[in-house]
């Protein structure tokens, strides 16, 4: 017996004569009938809970598949037992209220009771791009979040301030785009930071030079990108223009599978301008840069998941004005490819690459080959990891502390 028979006869009885029209498959209720036909029309509303189980049991993850949901998400769903699910993507997120991507369209979500009570880590909430499992509740128009399905990469920040928290800036994407804009503004140091962060998150790093129209002087910012970013993929963007745009959404695809690329970068460099040339339509507000210093306004207040039209999904985000590194050991070592190899033929394993004799990278720097500005960041960056370490795991422990104190006073 399949389990289509054993959904069948669980619900036979349980909404006779209702029948539901949905974009997966029709589902037709009726002792007298078979359970699954095809109608061409609704005659009558179907309880919610009752047509997303039936659409789970078949296991047709069809209108996922074009918004990211792939093997490593079915395996998952398909262990989720305990109650019949759903499942969407995360495309916006409004404090403790969620818009998800569905096989029928979008639904409007919080994350239950339970999920809040076991859930510690602001890390563990669902952030944009995540896929969820979730239940409908009474309400048509509301969902309940049960589960973040467990992501493929995670793009992710320390929280402004003093606390230890990670924040989530997109998860499950293939991309992330560092946009710059090709002007005074330009900051190799700036670069090299954002690279650490998203070769930490598993995704693919893509450096998009904008405004590209506006730049006096196009082939030395492309030079010092690259010094920057040797291993990196840089596209030089004109939204203005349209050049460039092409390798954009060229980007977007892969053997004509759908990827998700999410834009990061500071505000005014133009990422909602790049996504509005790529959604068709100008469903980001955006504002001029000011006149005086060319910094940009906060135009963008949230992050929100896109649906491309000629294919993939886009991710805008607001405007960060510091990027905070969460964890980046192996980031690190990503962004600066060049050192870690010019290292290995150093006399010394321990080499600080200072004034040891026979240091690699102090010869590279000598002949030109290194810019002592870029090893000075590298230093920088390894000293932050490493304080930020420590911390957390003070922090860890003073909490193991109060979370004893507070079971032995119970």
């Amino acid at each position: 017996m399949s389990h289509v028979d054993d959904l069948w006869i669980m619900l036979q009885g349980a909404a006779p004569q209702a029948q539901w029209s949905g974009t997966v498959r029709a589902v037709r209720f009726d002792p007298c009938c078979d359970p699954l036909q095809s109608p061409e029309t609704c005659t009558e509303r179907l309880d919610r809970s009752i047509w997303l189980f039936c659409q789970i049991a078949e296991g047709d993850f069809t209108i996922l598949e074009g918004l990211g949901w792939n093997e490593h998400f079915e395996q998952q769903a398909s262990e989720l037992t305990d109650r019949p699910y759903a499942f969407g993507r995360v495309a916006a997120v409004f404090k403790d209220i969620v818009t998800l991507l569905t096989g029928d369209g979008a639904v409007t979500a919080a994350v239950s009771g339970r999920f809040r009570h076991e859930t510690l880590a602001p890390g563990i909430y669902p952030a944009i791009g995540d896929f969820v499992a979730f239940t409908v509740t009474d309400r048509e128009d509301r969902a309940t979040i049960h589960h973040v399905l467990r992501r493929t990469t995670c793009f992710s920040r320390k929280v402004a301030g003093q606390r230890m928290d990670e924040q989530v800036m997109a998860a499950n994407v293939e991309l992330v785009c560092l946009v710059m804009a090709a002007g005074h503004d330009f900051n190799p140091r700036r670069l090299e930071r954002f690279l650490t962060a998203i070769w930490e998150s598993g995704a693919e790093p893509v450096v998009l030079l904008s405004k590209m129209d506006l730049c006096d002087d196009p082939g030395r910012i492309l030079a010092e990108a690259r010094a920057s970013a040797p291993l990196v993929p840089i596209v030089a963007v004109s939204a203005a223009s349209g050049s460039g745009m092409d390798g954009l959404r060229e980007l977007l695809t892969r053997n004509g599978v759908a990827r998700t690329l999410v834009m990061t970068g500071a505000s005014g460099v133009g990422k909602s301008t790049l996504i509005n040339t790529l959604l068709g339509s100008p469903k980001m507000a955006v504002q001029a840069v000011r006149d005086g210093d060319e910094r940009g306004r906060h135009t963008t207040t949230h992050r929100e998941l896109h649906v491309v039209p000629t294919g993939g999904l886009l991710i805008d985000t607001p405007g960060i004005r510091e990027l905070q590194l969460w964890s980046g050991d192996t980031g690190l070592a990503d962004a600066f490819a060049d050192i870690e190899d010019l290292s290995v033929a150093c006399r010394f394993r321990d080499c600080r690459h200072d004034r040891e004799p026979g240091c690699a990278v102090q010869a590279a720097i000598a002949l030109g080959i290194l810019e002592p500005q870029r090893l000075a960041n590298f230093r920088k960056l390894e000293r932050e990891l490493v304080w930020q370490a420590e911390k957390e795991a003070r922090q860890a422990r003073a909490q193991g502390s109060k979370q004893s104190r507070r079971i032995f006073a119970k």
